[in-house]
């Protein structure tokens, strides 16, 4: 792959030249003759980058990251952060014990059986006041009352993680399709 210089022509196009045409004249898109400097002088002029698409065409030193990228990236890099924080508060959310109504109901009775009656009267004044103010069907004790608070908490925090990874990646979508488009240098 030969390297190509760019010449600078007064209609502002810039054709390529290699430096097998060094000391030639070649001819631009819009008409005009250019002189083509020597090998020496060729090195200081601007190299151009070769066509991805293959066509032989030469770009120049334009560059290739734009708004409209550093919108979606932008954009993307939020999202992922989000989703990672998502992922982080699923899986720190603490699972909540599940109470066997049987089960509590042996164990309070063995309880009941065992104590003496100031630790019942102060079991009646920490635990199960709450009972007699909620209702005796439902049965929390503090740790799972306690342990449901932070996994609902997390829930809040990983649907609102999830929302803004939606909305950021919209909001780079939109950004991306609605930020101008660079001028095309293709002739």
């Amino acid at each position: 792959m030969a390297e190509k210089y760019l010449l600078q022509c007064d209609c502002g196009k810039q054709p390529p030249v290699s430096p097998k045409q060094a000391g030639n004249r070649i001819r631009c898109e819009c008409g005009n003759l250019l002189d083509v400097p020597t090998l020496g002088k060729l090195r200081y002029l601007p190299i151009g980058q070769e066509n991805p698409t293959g066509k032989g065409e030469v770009r120049g030193n334009s560059p290739t990251w734009g708004l409209r990228q550093a919108i979606a990236s932008a954009g993307i890099i939020a999202a992922v952060g989000f989703l990672v924080a998502a992922a982080y508060f699923w899986a720190t959310e603490p699972e909540v014990p599940h109470l066997d109504p049987v089960q509590s109901k042996q164990e309070l009775a063995a309880h009941l059986e065992e104590s003496a009656p100031v630790d019942l009267w102060r079991l009646w004044q920490l635990d199960y006041s709450r009972l007699a103010d909620r209702g005796f069907l439902v049965f929390e004790t503090p740790e799972r009352d306690h342990i449901q608070r932070i996994a609902a908490q997390q829930r809040l925090y990983r649907n609102g993680a999830l929302v803004l990874a939606g909305v950021s990646a919209l909001l780079s979508g939109v950004g991306y399709f609605l930020a101008p488009r660079p001028k095309s240098h293709q002739r």
